[in-house]
């Protein structure tokens, strides 16, 4: 009986014993940080954040997707803008977003368990600024004109639309588009940034104030301001040889300028020039500065001189066949800063015919372009023929350089140009020609 009793009850605790037993629960808890936001520009920043995940008992999830979702509302949705990103510790970089705006961005996770989002984070994106810029200093100061620029180092995140020079006689010079005087003015010089440059028309002896500036969507914004004076004017008639008569009464002003590529001093004009690439005189080779230069001078004769300085100021006329005004030749004039009547005033000469083609190689263009823009400025002032008639257009530059050629009359050489081309040439003497002087 006791057995039997033993029995029953060994049965039922075992059957009450299998059905308490169950499975235990899923546990899945992601935790998500969004961390500080890095790297801000006007249109781009850095996210960064941690996604770590317990999983305890659960199946694998599906239809994963996890990084950031950013948009310019609070709590953010993967309905807003979202930028899928895998790892623990995520990173990444949003770009094309709208300067000086304020954003909201989380980290999330989305799975067939759920959507998930870590905490919240704003930055607002840099707004566009002005331009830096900075005024570069003044050089190639003369008498009516120098040179300066500027260097834009920063666009202030938009572009460079404008960009230039603005001078004054009065302090803190501002643009006004399209005005050039010698008293102020304005240049835009190209677009973008980086360095320019550009040239100033001014006024003798005179102080002026100068400031680059540039311009974005924001606005204009000027560089440091400099200021400089002009050269004063040195008509001086003392510097020129005694007996040099003054055309017109004007004598030529002695300022120099220096072609930094050959490194030779020169005067910035032409002999009888007023100013800067204007025209001047038109000397015959080896002749003093008498009078026959004017280009006024009509007065005429075909009377060759037997000397060096002949008696009056007529222009001498010849025939092809001779193509000089003096008879006999005399190739010693103009040789030099003490030459035989060297017109240029003191410390200067003609130059060689090797100075002015070192000139015209340092040109920009092998042409009246070229040598307009070149530090000499040289002009297209034309030419006066052996007979006396004259011809505009091209420029004739005499040098000092005989050109006696065997079987051809006495010549010298000189520099020609046009618009199209530059070269020597073999001028007969009795030609009118330009002179510019070179510092010995």
């Amino acid at each position: 009986m006791k057995k039997l009793l033993f029995l029953c009850l060994l049965i039922i605790f075992g059957c009450s014993d299998s059905s308490n037993e169950q499975s235990s629960p899923c546990n899945y808890q992601p935790t998500l940080t969004t961390g500080a936001v890095t790297q801000i520009t006007r249109t781009s920043v850095m996210l960064n954040g941690n996604i770590t995940i317990i999983s305890d008992n659960c199946d694998v999830p599906n239809n994963i997707e996890q990084g950031f979702v950013y948009s310019t509302r609070i709590q953010p949705t993967i309905s807003d803008f979202k930028v899928n990103v895998n790892g623990t510790n995520i990173s990444t970089t949003l770009e094309n977003l709208i300067p000086n705006t304020i954003y909201y961005a989380r980290t999330f996770l989305t799975n067939n368990f759920g959507q998930f989002y870590g905490n919240e984070v704003n930055f607002t994106t840099t707004s566009i600024q002005l331009p830096t810029i900075t005024t570069t200093a003044v050089s190639n100061i003369t008498q009516f004109s120098a040179s300066s620029g500027g260097n834009i180092s920063s666009d202030g995140g938009a572009n460079i639309i404008r960009r230039g020079i603005v001078w004054s006689t009065s302090p803190n010079p501002t643009y006004i588009p399209g005005i050039i005087s010698p008293q102020f003015g304005t240049i835009e010089i190209g677009t973008g940034i980086g360095t320019f440059t550009g040239n100033l028309s001014l006024s003798p002896s005179t102080q002026y104030y100068i400031r680059a500036y540039a311009a974005n969507s924001v606005g204009t914004v000027y560089g440091n301001e400099i200021n400089f004076t002009t050269q004063s004017s040195t008509a001086n008639s003392s510097l020129f040889s005694s007996g040099t008569f003054f055309c017109d009464n004007v004598v030529t002003t002695v300022l120099d300028v220096i072609n930094p590529t050959t490194g030779k001093t020169w005067m910035d004009r032409d002999l009888g020039a007023t100013q800067v690439s204007s025209s001047g005189d038109l000397y015959q080779w080896g002749r003093r500065a008498d009078g026959h230069q004017c280009r006024d001078n009509k007065v005429t004769t075909n009377i060759r001189s037997s000397t060096d300085q002949p008696s009056h100021s007529y222009f001498i006329t010849s025939s092809s066949s001779q193509t000089d005004w003096r008879n006999p030749k005399n190739d010693n004039l103009w040789q030099g800063i003490n030459g035989i009547n060297n017109p240029c005033p003191s410390g200067y000469r003609l130059p060689t015919i090797t100075e002015l083609v070192q000139e015209r190689t340092s040109w920009s263009s092998n042409n009246s372009s070229g040598a307009f823009s070149s530090p000499l400025r040289l002009g297209s002032g034309g030419r006066r023929e052996d007979g006396g008639s004259y011809i505009s257009g091209a420029a004739n530059y005499w040098s000092s350089t005989i050109g006696n050629i065997i079987g051809l009359p006495p010549s010298a050489w000189g520099l020609y140009f046009t618009n199209s081309s530059a070269q020597s040439m073999n001028y007969g003497r009795g030609g009118g020609l330009s002179v510019r002087c070179i510092k010995n």
